[in-house]
């Protein structure tokens, strides 16, 4: 069954009570074992990011690199709760948030305590929608609506809906929705809306040629984009090359890359070492390329020059 959770991102706690977890907007979300419901998404889900403020984005699950931990946390001195909060101005610096205590102080005691660690890969389905939805729209969503919690369950079909709704052009660059399994493991299967006919126009470019290997089987052959769909959510025209599906996958990672002025091939050194990419270096390519096809090239190649 499908699922969708609602992300919230804040400080958990405070700067100086807990480490802070390392959060990248459109990257990554973690939490560890003392988040309630830490256990429950799962790769492939839908997930909907936000803050107090707002909406920050959506994407789907890629994966969760699940890990262990020590942490240090902190006690209310007198009733021994973790629910201690600080402030900014008033002394003492410390209180305990327990109803039945409210105790405040200027240090909390500590206790160290391994805990299970969860960083969730966002990165390649994500969607920028902050300004889109405010603080209560996003609580909405949520099956209970008056949850305290980081990590809360949604509606996964009222989620989808908004997401159409707020991003209509690109449609949520993403559909979830998990397959049957071979064996004994389940398979998540995430496609971008328009990736078919967009790879039906790519073959009626080029037909069954990889811009950089050449001729080759329909079948091995993606269609390749030359910019961040993660980041742009459409398909542009002139934006892709059909490409063999390794070739692809080292394209996205730069360490293939086409000159955009000499239209050779340039390979990363460790790629070297392998007598099947070698020969491909300094090649031209194997396709015709136009003045758009070369603008995209050029962003393709920079954003792997400059890091």
């Amino acid at each position: 069954m499908d699922q969708a959770f609602l992300l919230l991102v804040r400080e958990k706690l405070t700067r100086a009570v807990l480490q802070p977890y390392e959060d990248s907007l459109g990257s990554k979300y973690q939490w560890d074992s003392t988040v309630p419901n830490s256990r429950i998404p799962q790769s492939g889900d839908v997930v909907l990011v936000w803050s107090e403020q707002g909406s920050l984005g959506a994407s789907v699950i890629e994966e969760i690199a699940i890990g262990s931990e020590s942490k240090s946390f902190p006690e209310c001195p007198r009733c021994h709760r973790k629910q201690v909060r600080e402030r900014t101005k008033l002394q003492p610096r410390f209180y305990c948030a327990a109803q039945s205590c409210k105790h405040q102080f200027d240090e909390p005691h500590w206790t160290n305590r391994v805990v299970t660690t969860f960083s969730s890969e966002l990165s390649p389905g994500w969607i920028d929608l902050r300004g889109h939805l405010t603080a209560r729209q996003c609580r909405n969503l949520a099956i209970q609506k008056n949850s305290q919690h980081s990590i809360r369950s949604a509606n996964v079909d009222q989620v989808n809906a908004v997401l159409k709704k707020l991003d209509s052009k690109r449609s949520a660059p993403f559909n979830n929705r998990r397959t049957a399994a071979h064996g004994f493991t389940s398979v998540t299967v995430r496609a971008r809306l328009g990736q078919g006919s967009f790879r039906d126009s790519l073959l009626d470019q080029f037909g069954t040629k990889c811009a950089v290997t050449g001729d080759a089987p329909k079948q091995s052959l993606d269609a390749a984009h030359l910019y961040s769909y993660a980041k742009l959510g459409e398909h542009h025209d002139s934006g892709g090359l059909l490409l063999r599906s390794d070739i692809h996958r080292l394209f996205d990672a730069g360490l293939i890359t086409i000159e955009p002025l000499t239209l050779t091939i340039e390979l990363h050194d460790s790629l070297l070492a392998f007598p099947i990419y070698r020969d491909l270096q300094g090649q031209k390519v194997k396709v015709a390329l136009n003045s758009k096809h070369i603008d995209w090239l050029s962003v393709h190649r920079k954003q792997f020059l400059e890091t």
